[in-house]
């Protein structure tokens, strides 16, 4: 994928005139460099896989025609069943790099996935967000008014009673 972008984004550049960027041959060099273990590790794991594949056909094409030859009904030799195990190991191998290969692909389509799934609702949020914060605060001030009260101790009127209350 990067290198689909790497040449999307010269072509841009050439057809765009790309103002002060960067020569695309030092860009190329810098993303060998950040890769190079990668690209040699691809290289060997695809060589390998392909020269066992070729040798698992080689090996049973040529036990085959020995038995043509010889003409034998054909029948499952030991050499036979080294080539097919070749071609089977080695198509197992692909397939297991595929599957490790698109792993990210997978974990990011998956993201994408749950993220669409998920309803964002902004202005919603942030009403409930006052709403809260409101409920928040009033249980504060209530909850610090009855500690006041309970610190000051029981309330004594100045006034003896409800008449002389009336009075004044």
């Amino acid at each position: 994928m990067k290198w689909f972008y790497l040449i999307m984004s010269f072509m841009v550049k050439r057809l765009g005139g790309g103002g002060n960027e960067r020569h695309p041959i030092e860009e190329m060099k810098e993303l060998v460099k950040e890769n190079a273990v990668k690209i040699i590790l691809a290289i060997t794991a695809a060589s390998a896989i392909g020269t066992l594949f070729v040798a698992g056909i080689s090996i049973s094409l040529f036990e085959l025609t020995a038995q043509y030859y010889a003409g034998e009904r054909f029948r499952m030799s030991p050499f036979l069943f080294i080539g097919g195990t070749f071609m089977f190991v080695t198509v197992l191998f692909f397939i297991i790099g595929l599957v490790f290969a698109t792993r990210h692909d997978r974990e990011k389509k998956r993201v994408e996935r749950e993220m669409k799934q998920k309803h964002i609702h902004t202005i919603q949020d942030a009403i409930l967000l006052l709403v809260n914060d409101y409920i928040a605060e009033r249980e504060f001030k209530r909850n610090q008014a009855q500690t006041m009260t309970a610190q000051q101790g029981p309330m004594t009127s100045q006034y003896k009673s409800s008449e002389e209350f009336e009075r004044h």
